[in-house]
């Protein structure tokens, strides 16, 4: 095989691997953050169940009742405060690396 050939087969290799990663990470910090939801609402005797759409990286808590106390509700903008920064976090330093390995070379262009 010709060096070049190999050199874009292991780019395409490691565009694969990032884009997995990704939406790997993103996809467990949706699971977490929806679990937290979840778990506030058991706190206060609500019932509830988690659906999720991993390759879109989404998730939501479905239940058939609503918070019923203030902190209740805040709770929950907390764990949104908190789940969405760590999203926007995570994007922006995924959004460097990719920049950076492509900028290298070590990427699909």
């Amino acid at each position: 095989m010709k060096k070049t050939t190999k050199r874009a087969i292991r780019k395409i290799a490691s565009t694969i691997l990032m884009a997995v990663l990704f939406i790997s990470s993103m996809a467990s910090i949706t699971y977490y953050h929806e679990n937290v939801h979840k778990e506030i609402f058991r706190s206060y005797g609500i019932d509830s169940t988690i659906e999720y759409n991993f390759l879109w990286m989404g998730g939501r808590t479905i239940t058939n009742e609503t918070c019923s106390t203030e902190q209740c509700t805040i709770s929950h903008n907390q764990n949104e405060i908190i789940g969405y920064s760590l999203s926007a976090l995570v994007v922006a330093l995924w959004c460097m690396l990719f920049t950076w390995r492509i900028l290298k070379g070590d990427m699909i262009r």
